[in-house]
């Protein structure tokens, strides 16, 4: 199945989540952000008027220290991500719910809230341990007959329709997927790229059929 085939079963089928559980799918389809930077995200990161969303923070959880809150491993993991105009319009309405469930006053808020919380940890809030999604995301694929979904696997996709669109320059490729260098997604994503060999019998093909 090709890759943009199967983005298009899973939102379809995130239509019958709420909304929240929909921004999820959203946001990891359309982003390509790792399940760290989706739980780090803040309110304040969100630019409604750009359509965009800042990553520079990253939730990471282990069994010794749980949950703690992480900058990107490199600098180029700090990006801004331009979001289509349906996913912004899921994330408004996420965001309406949100200071009505929370009673916010909008004219002193700062929006220093992280945008996915532990409910029962309220009035506080704190972050979701991220592999709170793994598990959510395991469960909407079984539920909907989807291939198993995991963040890893959406991110992997986004990466996949990106390298193979060949519209992004291999520079493009990194700053996007938040890579410090091209040479980092060719080590994790080099079997995507087009095998060179067809590229040089284009080329060749291309110069003799001008003369």
């Amino acid at each position: 199945m090709q890759k943009w085939q199967k983005k298009g079963k899973i939102l379809k089928a995130s239509e019958m989540l709420d909304t929240k559980h929909r921004l999820w799918v959203e946001l990891y389809v359309m982003s390509g952000c790792r399940r760290g930077e989706i739980v780090g995200l803040k309110w304040n990161r969100v630019c409604f008027d750009q359509s965009c969303i800042f990553i520079d923070l990253e939730v990471v959880y282990t069994g010794e220290y749980g949950i703690q809150l992480s900058s990107p491993k490199s600098k180029a993991g700090e990006r801004m991500i331009v979001l289509p105009k349906s996913t912004m319009e899921l994330l408004k309405r996420y965001y309406d719910d949100y200071v009505k469930k929370l009673c916010i006053d909008e004219s002193t808020w700062d929006r220093n809230d992280f945008l996915f919380f532990q409910t029962e940890k309220l009035p506080e809030i704190f972050p979701m341990n991220p592999t709170s999604l793994t598990h959510y995301f395991s469960e909407f694929s079984k539920k909907y007959a989807l291939p198993h979904l995991n963040p890893h696997a959406l991110r992997h996709s986004y990466a996949s329709v990106l390298i193979q669109s060949n519209e992004l320059s291999d520079l493009e490729l990194a700053k996007t997927l938040g890579h410090s260098s091209p040479s980092v997604t060719e080590e994790i994503y080099g079997h995507l790229f087009k095998d060179p060999s067809s590229k040089a019998a284009s080329v060749v093909t291309g110069a003799y059929k001008k003369e």
